[in-house]
C-alpha cells in the first residue's frame, strides 16, 4: 500500500513537472524548404515571447520581359533576412496542454529582406541584360507547429513591400537605372528541421 502510494505520487510529480516544463521561446538553428525555395535560419530568444531570426535563403522567382514581377522567365537568387517575431499565445497553449516545442505558437512578425545584385540576360538574341537588387519589409502573421522533436511546419501571410533597383542594358546603349516600390501579398508554407 505504501509502495503503491509512493509510485502514484512519483508519477503525479513527474506528469506535473512535465506539464510545467513546456518551453516558451527558445534558440533554434534550422533548415527549411517551401514551394519557392530553401533556407538556413538561426532563431535567437530575446524574451519568453520575442525572438530575432537571421536568414539566408535561396529562392526562385519569375520575371517577365516587361520588367514586372510576374510569370515569365524563372530566376533564382540568394536573399538575406532579419526578422523579429512576437509569439503571443504561448501561455494559452500551455494552459490547454498543447505543445510549445520548437516555438510552436502563433506570431506576428516584421522581416527585413535584402536581395543582392544579380545579373540576368533576359534575351540573349537581343543583347538585353538586367542587374537588380531589392530591399524590402514584410509585416506578417503566422503560426509554427512541431511535428516531432526535430521537424516542424510553418505558415505565414503578409504584405511584401519592396524597393527594386534595376539597371538595364540593351546592346551597346548606355545603362538605364530605375527604382520602384512594389507591394504584393506574400504567403509561405515551409517544412523545417531543427538541429
Amino acid at each position: 500500500m505504501i509502495m503503491r502510494n509512493f509510485i502514484l505520487s512519483g508519477l503525479l510529480l513527474l506528469i506535473s513537472t512535465n506539464l510545467k516544463s513546456q518551453e516558451k521561446a527558445t534558440d533554434m538553428f534550422s533548415v527549411n524548404a517551401g514551394f519557392w525555395g530553401a533556407g538556413i535560419n538561426y532563431e535567437k530568444r530575446i524574451t519568453n515571447e520575442f525572438t530575432v531570426i537571421g536568414k539566408v535563403e535561396y529562392e526562385a522567382l519569375y520575371y517577365d520581359s516587361s520588367h514586372v514581377w510576374a510569370f515569365g522567365n524563372l530566376h533564382t537568387n540568394l536573399t538575406f533576412g532579419l526578422e523579429g517575431r512576437y509569439y503571443y499565445n504561448f501561455d494559452k497553449r500551455i494552459k490547454k496542454d498543447k505543445k510549445t516545442l520548437n516555438n510552436s505558437a502563433n506570431y506576428v512578425a516584421v522581416e527585413i529582406i535584402f536581395e543582392p545584385i544579380w545579373t540576368k540576360d533576359l534575351n540573349d538574341n537581343e543583347g538585353i541584360s538586367l542587374k537588380s537588387k531589392s530591399l524590402g519589409i514584410i509585416p506578417k502573421y503566422g503560426f509554427k507547429r512541431s511535428i516531432s522533436n526535430h521537424f516542424y511546419y510553418e505558415f505565414n501571410a503578409g504584405a511584401n513591400i519592396r524597393n527594386y533597383t534595376e539597371e538595364y542594358k540593351y546592346y551597346s546603349d548606355p545603362e538605364i537605372s530605375t527604382s520602384k516600390w512594389v507591394i504584393s501579398p506574400t504567403v509561405e508554407f515551409r517544412i523545417g528541421y531543427k538541429f
